[in-house]
This record gives C-alpha cells, structure tokens and sequence, in this order.
C-alpha cells in the first residue's frame, strides 16, 4: 500500500474513532442517488435501471425482481438484501451504512425479491 494511501486510511481510521465526520467519496454514477435512500441498479457500475427504496420491502416487485447487481446506499442504515418475498430464503448480502458498490458478485447478482434496514443488525 502506497504511504498516501495508509496516511488517509489511518486518519480515517482515527477520525472515525473520535467521532469526526469522515467525508464519503462516492464515485459518479453512484452520487447520482439521492440522500436518505437505497438505490438497486440493474447493471454494474451503477447502470441501467434504478429501485429507489426509502423503507422495507416485502417484494420490490416484478419489474425488478433478480435484477440487482449494483446499489449505493446513502442511508445511515444496514440493508439485507433476500432471495424471496418476506425476507425469505437465503440471505443475500448485508450492506453497510453509506456504501457503494460496482458489482454484487455472483452469489447476490440477479437474485433479490425483497429488503429491509436495521440500525445495528440484519
């Protein structure tokens, strides 16, 4: 790991640790989501078309239904991503508060029926 790169991770790190807000770079595609949401894209690197989620979903529906395979969560909150409706079936994946990702990778891409969010735990 180059030194700028360890320099900006261990502030990170300790802004984190104290409390400090610790600024998100979103990369552009993913800035396009608005604040307070999940957005669910249907292809990589945020393209295609978009789920814009503000709450729980039992079923996101059929015109979505297995087509994640990117999202951006500007939420303060954990998303679990699930198989089927009801939150049944396998689950997903777990995202992060105020994360982004290109890709799902293979054992979530395609497959998601349904999500909600928790302040500490999926």
């Amino acid at each position: 790991m180059r030194t700028r790169n360890k320099i900006a991770l261990s502030m990170a790190v300790m802004l984190a640790a104290t409390g400090a807000a610790v600024a998100q770079a979103w990369p552009a595609q993913a800035a396009d989501c608005p604040a307070n949401v999940l957005c669910l894209y249907e292809h990589t690197s945020w393209g295609g078309n978009v789920m814009i989620l503000t709450s729980s979903t039992t079923n996101i529906g059929s015109w979505f239904n297995d087509k994640t395979t990117s999202f951006s969560n500007h939420t303060g909150m954990q998303w679990c991503l699930f198989e089927h409706d009801g939150y049944g079936g396998q689950k997903l994946m777990v995202i992060a508060p105020n994360s982004a990702a290109a890709n799902v990778g293979d054992a979530a891409n395609d497959k998601t029926t349904s999500a909600t969010y928790h302040s500490v735990w999926c």
